[in-house]
């Protein structure tokens, strides 16, 4: 719905046509989903299946997102918790990042609880 210019325009057609780069950039992202949620339950989460880019995860041991959401932001963390719908207030949205990204967002969980 928004125009863009020539450039953006050959910049997306160039990314489309690369498959390779998008199959490895796939690749990555599972592995690190697949990371995340290993790591997560460890720590006590309950993670939900997920089939795309982010992971929705319950917290222990008192199921609270807003907890744990207020917790990682402090620390520069950003997460998505989506208020307090009782059906998905239990848990908080993590989008899958670099690894880098990931291992400050589990130090934090390490060191906050």
């Amino acid at each position: 719905s928004y125009n863009v210019g020539a450039l953006a325009n050959a910049g997306a057609v160039a990314a489309l046509e690369d498959q390779a780069y998008a199959a490895e950039l796939r690749g990555k992202i599972l592995a690190t989903r697949g990371r995340l949620k290993n790591e997560l339950t460890k720590r006590g989460y309950v993670v939900h299946k997920s089939g795309s880019n982010f992971l929705f995860a319950v917290p222990p041991p008192d199921e609270n997102g807003k907890r744990v959401y207020e917790m990682l932001r402090d620390h520069h963390v950003i997460v998505r918790w989506f208020g307090d719908d009782p059906r998905i207030a239990s848990g908080i949205r993590i989008t899958v990042g670099t690894d880098e990204e990931i291992d400050k967002l589990l130090e934090v969980i390490d060191q906050n609880g």
